[in-house]
């Protein structure tokens, strides 16, 4: 139609095949700067007719109207412009649009008229290029643009869901290739067999053994009831069981591969089993042992890794002296040993507290010519520090500061070899060295600990940080010594960096804070603990400062904010305590609190001939007394005329109280605290509470001669 209109306005075809070059150029131009609209209105204004559809519609409309030789080109181009745009929506009605022109569901995008042709119209780009377009926005947008064009390209044709599934071998998301699993039978089986076998392998590096199980189960589910995993399909299975470092799953997924193996990949699942023995903490050297003994049954002999990873297992035994068998087996094979199997076997001495074993095989990596690394020389570090050999520690840390090593200062060689530049871990080793020496000395350990701390200070002026382990480590060595004030030093430089002391370190922070000079430390290691561990034992080591300073407002407060009910009888002597060193004296408050203590099962009575605690902070709290009223401890309240006031009657029986703890009589003191504690709860008149006192109370008092000389 397009071509019998160009003739009866006298256009000849090879006019026409200029125009359409010319066309395919122009929407390539404007596809690469992803102008989208501006194409779709070019494409219409091709026919030179008006079109009863606008957009994306309309310019469907119109490519569907061109010659078959200029099809492919077109839409290819209106499919780039629509990935360029990130128009997912428009980029979806492209291909579908598209699908109908191709004989297959081919990734080439070309169609029958352009394969049988050899010269054409301009072919714009290919369709490996707008789909490798589509493909790098999902690599940079990552899963979050790859769920956008995942879903926006459903149910678009099979041109459509081939782009799908290719998006989905790139996402990030692993969710997103579950997802794909019921459109997979639906397209090439080459297709499918490709992403099936993509999928498992990225399935297979997140190392989700169990994962890559269920998933092949699923295959059943989702269409393939014919499918069969292969080799490749159960090696990525063996794969991420060994990442995973589960060994029982490992050899599971072996015993299902050894039938079909043959020598080279039956040699390749072993060295993987090896990997599973000493992966992820999982440290089984009898497994690797037998494993290896069935790799050397085979044909091939043992490579690098097949060392490497049955030393790694009994490496993490701390099997020193197997770890070693096997360097020699390695080098009786003639295979080099590197730094790695060097630090292998210096990890293994670090493991087992073996210093001089570490020393010896660090001289033997100096006369085989091989340069140690920063690991096995913190391996080294290691081994010193468990040995608490702080001495020696600082000297490797000066040699890797300085950059050469003298051997002969610790082994029977005097040459040189280069050390390594020391990083955050040579630090911490040193660092717990240091607290290991300081733990089992018996003198200057304050001064290791300052040494400690300088070392902690160059550490930071050389922008390495130190782990959390060696921070903790040094400040609790700190609280060992009572240390305070280093203590919160070293607690500061933890929060400077965001690291918080785990509980048992606050605990102990807090135990050598509970003073009156680091109330400030106390309180703050309070608060950071965890609201289990917030107890009445740990409030009163919080509440003790401020008894000692006598800030009785402030230990108030927290018993209202942290302990609001019943308080025990060492609550209340710190608040006795804080309330004696209260300027001027609270008598109320004082006898508020001593009758909290007697509630609570405390007693002001001594249990020997000395004075008790709670009698003595009572009577600091009440004040000084006056000679003259010594002889009113034993006197009954006055009846006076008309009702007596609460406060009244309370200082009266704080004054009373008072004159019974200065004559030593603290039993008569309780009475008469007790007899407060009735005043408070019934605030009724002395009358009325006359009858309810103790007899001994209310007897008519006898002055005796040892009275009347206290008189004035």
């Amino acid at each position: 139609m397009w071509a019998a209109a160009q003739a009866s306005r006298g256009v000849c075809v090879r006019c026409f095949s200029a125009a359409a070059e010319e066309l395919c150029r122009e929407l390539q131009l404007l596809a690469a700067r992803g102008s989208l609209k501006a194409a779709e209105r070019r494409l219409a204004q091709a026919q030179q007719a008006q079109q009863a559809q606008h957009g994306t519609a309309g310019a469907l409309l119109a490519a569907n109207a061109l010659p078959p030789e200029a099809r492919g080109p077109v839409f290819r181009c209106m499919v780039w412009a629509a990935i360029n745009a990130d128009d997912a929506d428009a980029a979806s009605r492209w291909l579908n649009g598209f699908s109908r022109f191709l004989p297959d569901a081919s990734s080439c995008m070309t169609t029958l008229e352009e394969r049988g042709s050899t010269e054409g119209p301009g072919r714009g780009p290919a369709g490996a290029e707008v789909l490798g377009r589509l493909l790098g926005m999902v690599s940079e947008g990552g899963a979050k643009a790859a769920e956008r064009w995942f879903v926006s390209l459903e149910s678009s044709g099979p041109l459509a869901e081939h782009f799908r599934h290719r998006v989905m071998l790139v996402a990030a998301d692993v969710a997103a290739v579950e997802r794909s699993l019921p459109w997979l039978p639906l397209v090439a089986p080459s297709d499918a067999s490709v992403a099936l076998e993509q999928a498992l392998r990225r399935l297979a590096l997140t190392g989700a053994s169990r994962r890559v199980q269920q998933w092949l189960r699923r295959l059943q589910t989702a269409g393939f009831t014919d499918y069969a995993p292969g080799i490749r399909e159960l090696t990525c299975g063996l794969f991420a069981a060994a990442l995973e470092g589960d060994i029982s799953l490992a050899e599971q997924w072996q015993r299902r591969l050894a039938a079909d193996l043959e020598d080279a990949e039956e040699f390749e699942s072993l060295n993987l089993l090896l990997m599973s023995c000493g992966k992820n903490g999982v440290e089984d050297g009898e497994r690797a042992r037998l494993w290896f003994q069935r790799l050397l049954q085979t044909d091939h002999r043992p490579n690098f890794l097949s060392f490497v990873r049955v030393m790694t297992a009994f490496k993490g035994c701390g099997a020193i002296r197997d770890v070693e068998s096997y360097f020699q087996a390695m080098i009786r094979w003639r295979i080099d040993a590197t730094c790695s199997e060097y630090t292998i076997l210096l990890r293994a001495c670090r493991l087992g507290a073996d210093s001089q074993r570490a020393w010896s095989w660090l001289s033997r990596m100096e006369e085989v010519d091989v340069a140690p690394d920063v690991a096995g020389v913190n391996a080294l570090l290691g081994a010193l520090a468990q040995e608490a050999a702080h001495r020696s520690a600082l000297e490797v840390l000066k040699e890797m500061t300085s950059g050469l090593r003298n051997l002969g200062c610790n082994l029977e060689s005097s040459s040189e070899m280069p050390m390594p530049f020391p990083d955050a871990s040579s630090y911490a080793h040193v660092l717990r060295a240091f607290c290991a020496a300081a733990k089992i000395a018996t003198r200057g350990r304050r001064d290791l600990l300052r040494r400690a701390e300088d070392l902690l200070t160059e550490s930071r002026e050389a922008m390495l940080q130190v782990d959390v382990d060696a921070y903790q480590q040094l400040l609790r060595s700190s609280t060992h010594l009572g240390d305070a004030e280093c203590a919160g030093r070293l607690w500061g430089y933890m929060k400077r960096f965001g690291v918080d002391p785990d509980t048992s370190t606050l605990l102990k922070v807090l135990e050598v804070s509970s003073s009156a000079p680091f109330l400030g430390l106390a309180q703050e290691s309070y608060g950071a603990l965890p609201e289990k561990s917030q107890t009445e034992e740990t409030l009163l080591l919080a509440l003790r400062p401020l008894a000692e300073l006598g800030d009785w407002r402030g230990l108030e407060r927290m018993l209202q904010r942290h302990l609001p009910e019943g308080q025990s009888a060492a609550v209340a002597m710190l608040q006795l305590q804080a309330l004696s060193e209260a300027m001027p004296r609270k008598r109320q408050r004082s006898m508020d609190a001593a009758g909290r203590l007697l509630r609570a099962g405390g007693r002001l009575v001594p249990a020997g001939d000395e004075e008790s605690l709670g009698s003595a902070l009572l009577r600091r709290a009440l004040g000084p007394g006056r000679r003259e009223m010594a002889a009113m401890a034993s006197v009954p309240l006055p009846r006076l005329a008309g009702p007596m006031r609460q406060r009244q009657a309370g200082l009266l029986c704080a004054s009373r109280a008072k004159v019974a703890l200065d004559l030593g009589d603290p039993q008569r003191a309780e009475g008469w605290i007790h007899r407060w504690l009735l005043l408070q709860e019934a605030g009724s008149t002395v009358e009325a509470l006359e009858p309810t006192l103790p007899r001994t109370l209310c007897r008519r008092f006898r002055p005796t001669k040892r009275l009347c000389a206290l008189g004035p």
